[in-house]
């Protein structure tokens, strides 16, 4: 009898892995992060604030750049970036623990919080660190109050200035409050970036998500099916609303159920179902008119839903 949690398992262990796409807005993140982190190593260190909605690409391109620089390091050189992830729940301690983390500290959760900054700043300074980077700082600023967030942004600058460090706070729209909540903060960064959201409202918008797509197919070894048809950029359009993330999982699902199948190319009943299967709650409402974009059935209502004129 064939094992089918192992048919299972192979086929999702043979997907293609999921690899940068720059795009012209990424590749304008990517150029000022560059910025700032060559006017720390020419001792005057600046900052950055990267917004976006959830979905758009904000922690990817912040992983894309610190992986591009480190891969020309030489060897036993120290990256001078760190990428700190901010805790959804963000106490001194479990963020002081993701920073020594981030620096590779070997016991990131031992001693008290005083140890642990000295350990932090330690690592910042014998390791070259010249550009801090918080993702998901958002949560600092939701979930510890203006008060605390204003000592954590104090404390931030004060280690910027003592170690010559750039600084980067990434995170949903609300992360552009930092610079409210700390006026000095403000005055020092170089710029705020907004992550561009994937649409289709115009035709600019259209042709521009249309090349991403037609990018993650090769990306996913995508050849026996063109998904830059417009039928298909208005279902992924819809499926996703812009978020990129779900883009992948959509994507990935179709091509893991096409490989259990017995089918020799890609099908659109293939990403129905993977549709299905990434989208399974309820719908909060239940007067809710939305469908299944890729039931081919369903192609006038998602045109319609969409505002696309027949």
């Amino acid at each position: 009898m064939e094992n089918t949690n192992r048919a299972s398992y192979n086929a999702a262990l043979s997907l293609p892995t999921r690899k940068f796409i720059e795009m012209p807005h990424s590749t304008e993140i990517l150029n000022e992060l560059g910025y700032i982190l060559g006017r720390a190593n020419a001792g005057e260190p600046t900052g950055l604030v990267i917004s976006g909605v959830t979905g758009t690409g904000k922690s990817s391109i912040l992983s894309h750049f610190k992986a591009s620089w480190d891969a020309d390091l030489e060897k036993g050189e120290c990256s001078p970036i760190a990428l700190i992830k901010t805790p959804s729940k963000p106490s001194d301690k479990m963020l002081l623990e993701n920073e020594l983390t981030a620096l590779g500290d070997p016991s990131p959760r031992s001693g008290d919080l005083s140890s642990k900054r000295d350990r932090r700043d330690a690592l910042i300074k014998t390791t070259n660190i010249k550009v801090l980077i918080y993702d998901d700082f958002q949560h600092i600023v939701e979930h510890r109050g203006e008060k605390v967030a204003r000592q954590l942004l104090d404390e931030l600058k004060n280690l910027s200035e003592q170690f010559g460090i750039s600084l980067v706070f990434a995170g949903v729209n609300t992360v552009e409050q930092v610079g409210v909540i700390n006026e000095q903060i403000d005055s020092r960064f170089s710029s705020l970036k907004r992550v561009r959201v994937m649409s289709i409202e115009n035709d600019n918008e259209f042709y521009y998500f249309q090349s991403f797509i037609k990018s993650m197919a090769i990306t996913k070894g995508i050849t026996d099916v063109d998904l830059t048809k417009d039928n298909y950029i208005y279902r992924f359009y819809y499926a996703i609303k812009g978020d990129l993330r779900i883009l992948n999982n959509l994507i990935n699902k179709a091509l893991y159920i096409f490989k259990l199948s017995k089918n020799t190319k890609l099908q659109l009943n293939h990403f129905e179902t993977a549709f299905n299967d990434i989208n399974s709650k309820t719908w909060e409402n239940e007067n809710d008119k939305r469908v299944n974009p890729f039931d081919p059935k369903k192609l006038s209502t998602v045109k319609k839903q969409l505002g696309i004129k027949a």
